[in-house]
């Protein structure tokens, strides 16, 4: 008796980290197996786009964008600009693209482990409705005025 076996191929997916609780530093990274793999870390300056720097991410490990299974965003520290954009690019992508985003403030764990393990079990579970993020922030916004000379635009 002859049995075949039928290879399954598997669209290899990837849950994408990114860290936006240092000041001026965008981190990314392949969450596997409860370690970040393949980390890297770009500049970050006010103004600068979150978007852009995801697709340079993605580029530079030579993923596409469909391979994305999830995009896990750790907040809670950080600048208030950076907070703010990331929220706004995950939703869209979430309800654009159907990626699911979720957010996790780094207050919360009391290490590094403790906080890719909660990411990893979050993704595992079974998708439930679309979720919008939440921006976590470490405290209240710090609005200043302009050290322009007011005057001088009238």
């Amino acid at each position: 008796m002859h049995i075949s076996f039928q290879k399954r191929i598997r669209r290899q997916t990837h849950l994408l980290l990114i860290d936006i609780t240092t000041v001026g530093i965008f981190r990314a990274g392949i969450l596997k197996e409860w370690k970040l793999t393949r980390a890297r870390e770009f500049e970050y300056a006010h103004g600068s786009s979150f978007l852009a720097h995801m697709i340079r991410y993605l580029k530079a490990q030579t993923m596409k964008e469909n391979a994305v299974q999830g995009i896990a965003l750790v907040e809670g520290k950080g600048s208030f600009s950076a907070v703010r954009a990331a929220v706004c690019v995950l939703n869209t992508l979430q309800w654009t693209k159907g990626v699911r985003a979720a957010g996790f403030d780094c207050r919360d764990y009391v290490d590094t482990a403790h906080l890719y393990a909660a990411i990893t079990r979050f993704f595992s579970k079974r998708p439930r409705s679309r979720v919008s993020l939440r921006p976590l922030y470490q405290g209240l916004p710090n609005i200043t005025t302009s050290k322009k000379n007011i005057l001088s635009r009238v």
